[in-house]
C-alpha cells in the first residue's frame, strides 16, 4: 500500500476541553457523516483494525498491521485509502490496550 499525497491522513483525537471530561453526548456530536472511525485492537506484535462510518456500518474487512514503523505506515496508508474511497473529511482513531481502553492516538 502506498499513500499518495491526495490520500494523506491526519489522525485526529477528540477535541479536549481544559479541566473537563467530555460527556457521552459531546463525544457523539464530534462524529458526523464525514467521519471515518477506525478502531484498533493493540497487541504486542500484530494489531487488528476495523473501519466504520458514523452509523456503524463496516467499510472494510478487518485488517492487521505489525507493531513497527512499517506496520504503522501501512496502517496510515490503509486509512488514507478508505478516507478517499468513502469521501470522508475526518478520521478518528480509537484503540484498546489490554489494560487501557478507549485511548485516542495523538495527532500526527
Amino acid at each position: 500500500m502506498k499513500c499518495e499525497p491526495d490520500q494523506s491522513v491526519h489522525i485526529s483525537k477528540l477535541q479536549e476541553v481544559p479541566n473537563m471530561k467530555y460527556s457521552q453526548n459531546e463525544k457523539i456530536l464530534q462524529i458526523t457523516e464525514e467521519t471515518l472511525i477506525v478502531g484498533i485492537d493493540i497487541a504486542s506484535k500484530t494489531h487488528f483494525t476495523r473501519a466504520i462510518d458514523f452509523r456503524g456500518f463496516e467499510l472494510d474487512k478487518v485488517t492487521k498491521f505489525s507493531n513497527d514503523a512499517e506496520g504503522f505506515t501501512q496502517f496510515v496508508s490503509w486509512a488514507g485509502e478508505l478516507k478517499t474511497r468513502f469521501n470522508k473529511l475526518n478520521v478518528i482513531v480509537e484503540w484498546s490496550l489490554p489494560d487501557i481502553t478507549g485511548s485516542t492516538l495523538p495527532s500526527i
